[in-house]
């Protein structure tokens, strides 16, 4: 899908949208809000860090404006879901003022990670692009991973003292 098609698919859906932001969601690995009614101003949500221990939320927005005001709502319900980053994904590009708030939001870190901020602007355009590295969050827990045996072929042949040729 295109941004054209992407936009057809908003224009299409029904007047709540939730199949649209259900889609969009997904665009960038996060799971959509699945309870039903009012949600809120959260539309989907991810743990992340090393062992999952952190929340982020996301907040679909389609319309042709997105404003200051869509920022600072998502900043409120950040706080009050208890997240430590809030990604507001648009259909269309942000004003000016909107990126300069989430700038102002400041940064989460996790130690050993490089900090991401703490309130993050994502379009459309780019989470099709770039699916889920358009959303910066901490990267996954880089501890070394014990390898698992080697396991031997089936009738593998061996030599005079049992040992695989």
């Amino acid at each position: 899908m295109d941004l054209d098609a992407a936009r057809d698919f908003f224009d299409r859906d029904d007047k709540t949208k939730k199949e649209f932001e259900k889609w969009a969601v997904t665009r960038i690995g996060f799971l959509p809000q699945t309870k039903k009614g009012a949600d809120g101003g959260m539309d989907g949500m991810r743990w992340f860090g090393p062992r999952e221990e952190h929340k982020a939320i996301v907040s679909v927005k389609g319309g042709k404006t997105v404003n200051v005001e869509m920022v600072r709502s998502l900043d409120a319900v950040v706080k009050a879901q208890k997240a430590q980053v809030g990604v507001l994904l648009s259909l269309e590009r942000p004003t000016e003022a909107a990126h300069d708030w989430a700038r102002q939001g400041g940064v989460f870190e996790v130690e050993g990670f490089q900090p991401v901020p703490r309130l993050q602007i994502v379009t459309i355009e780019e989470a099709l692009a770039l699916r889920e590295r358009a959303v910066r969050l901490p990267a996954l827990s880089a501890a070394p991973v014990k390898a698992a045996p080697k396991e031997e072929a089936k009738g593998a042949v061996r030599d005079l003292f049992g040992e695989p040729s």
